[in-house]
C-alpha cells in the first residue's frame, strides 16, 4: 500500500465563488441603475418619473434575466435559461445620458444669454435714463432763470418746454421697458421648463400625483417675480369641488379619495401644456399656474376643465357619482405680490359659489 507523505499546510487566499461575484456585479448594476432613476430630472424629452421606471424595470430585468425566446421574467427565465439584454441597457443608459447632456448644455447657455440680455438690457436703461434727466434738468434750469426775470412770457415758454421734456422722457422710458421687456422675455421662454420645475417625489402628491401645496407656494412667488416679462401676464385659476362634504357623508372617505383622483384626471387632461402648473391646493382644492396665458384664454380652458368634470361620471364600486366644480381666474397685475394675486383669485372663486357653484369667474 502506497502512503501519501504528510505535506505542511499551506494557507491559500479564499477567493468568492465565481456565482458570488456575477451575482455581486449584478446587485451592483442594479444598484446604479436605481440610484440614476432616483436623482433624475425633466427634460424636454422625458419626466423624471418616467425615467425611475424605466430604470426600475432594467435594474428588475437584469437581476432576474428573462427567459430564452421569452418575454416573460421569473421563474419560466429559470427554466429555460437566462437571457441578459446587455446590449440594450448599455443603448439605455447611453441614450438618455446624452438627452441629459445636451439638456444642460442648451438650459445653460440659454440661462447665460437671459442673463447677457438682462445685463444689456439694465445698461441701456441707465445710459438712457441719464440723457433724458440731463434734458429735463436743463429745461428746469431754464424755467428757473425765467421765473428769477418774472417774464411772463418767457416763463410760460420754458414751463411748455419742461412739460414737453418731461412727457418725452416718460414716453421713451416707456417705449425702452416696454421693448426691452419683450427681448428679456423672449429670453426667458427658452427657460421654461426650469421655471416649471419643481416636480420631485418629495413635491408630489401622494393620493393625485399632482404637485403638493409647498411646491406651488414655490411656483407661486417664482411666477410673480418673472411671470410680466412674457409676452401675455401669467394667470392662476383656483378651484373647488362643489359640496364635497355631502359627497364623503354619501360615500365615505374613499369615494371622495374617487373623486379627487378623477377630479386631477380632467384637470390633467384640461390643461395639457408642460409649462401648465397643476396642483393640488388641499383638500378638495387645486391649482393651476399658467404662463404667458392672459384672462380670457385661462378662462377658456378652466371652463374646458369644469365641462369635463360635469359630463364624466365618476365610478365608485357599483356607483356613479356626478359632482361639478367652482372656478376663480386672476391674472398677475404689474408690481402685484404673490399674496394679492392669491387672494385674487380666491375671492373670484368665493364669488363663483355665491353664484350658484358650478360655474368659472374672473377677477377685476
Amino acid at each position: 500500500m502506497l502512503f501519501r507523505r504528510s505535506q505542511p499546510e499551506v494557507k491559500v487566499p479564499s477567493l468568492a465563488p465565481a456565482s458570488t461575484e456575477a451575482d455581486r456585479a449584478l446587485d451592483t448594476v442594479a444598484a446604479f441603475l436605481r440610484t440614476y432613476g432616483q436623482y433624475a430630472f425633466d427634460t424636454d424629452e422625458f419626466e423624471a418619473n418616467e425615467l425611475q421606471a424605466q430604470c426600475e424595470s432594467w435594474a428588475s430585468r437584469i437581476v432576474v434575466g428573462i427567459a430564452q425566446n421569452d418575454t416573460r421574467e421569473g421563474d419560466s427565465a429559470r427554466e429555460s435559461g437566462l437571457k441578459r439584454d446587455w446590449a440594450g441597457l448599455r443603448r439605455f443608459v447611453q441614450t438618455n445620458r446624452q438627452v441629459e447632456g445636451e439638456y444642460v448644455a442648451r438650459s445653460m447657455g440659454n440661462l447665460r444669454q437671459a442673463i447677457r440680455t438682462f445685463a444689456q438690457c439694465l445698461g441701456i436703461a441707465v445710459s438712457e435714463d441719464k440723457k433724458s434727466d440731463m434734458a429735463v434738468e436743463e429745461s428746469l434750469n431754464g424755467l428757473i432763470r425765467a421765473l428769477g426775470d418774472k417774464d411772463t412770457s418767457r416763463i410760460s415758454t420754458e414751463a411748455t418746454l419742461v412739460v414737453r421734456s418731461v412727457r418725452g422722457a416718460i414716453k421713451a422710458r416707456r417705449d425702452r421697458e416696454k421693448k426691452q421687456l419683450e427681448v428679456l422675455g423672449e429670453r426667458l421662454r427658452s427657460l421654461r421648463t426650469e421655471l416649471t420645475e419643481a416636480k420631485s417625489q418629495a413635491a408630489q402628491d401622494p393620493l393625485t400625483k399632482l404637485s403638493n401645496r409647498a411646491a406651488f407656494d414655490e411656483h407661486l412667488e417664482r411666477l410673480s417675480d418673472l411671470g410680466l416679462l412674457f409676452g401675455h401676464p401669467p394667470s392662476l385659476v383656483m378651484i373647488d369641488i362643489d359640496h364635497f362634504k355631502a359627497v364623503n357623508d354619501t360615500y365615505g372617505h374613499p369615494g371622495g379619495d374617487e373623486v379627487i383622483r378623477e377630479t386631477a384626471e380632467c384637470l390633467m387632461r384640461a390643461f395639457l401644456r408642460k409649462q401648465d402648473f397643476v396642483a393640488r391646493y388641499g383638500g378638495e382644492e387645486f391649482a393651476v399656474l399658467l404662463v404667458d396665458t392672459h384672462t380670457s384664454g385661462a378662462v377658456m380652458l378652466a371652463e374646458r376643465a369644469r365641462t369635463l368634470l360635469k359630463e364624466r361620471p365618476i365610478k365608485y364600486r357599483d356607483q356613479q357619482i356626478h359632482v361639478t366644480m367652482s372656478i376663480g381666474v386672476a391674472s398677475l397685475v404689474p408690481g402685484e405680490g404673490a399674496l394679492s394675486w392669491l387672494e385674487r383669485a380666491d375671492k373670484a372663486l368665493y364669488t363663483a359659489k355665491q353664484q350658484g357653484r358650478d360655474r368659472v369667474v374672473s377677477a377685476s
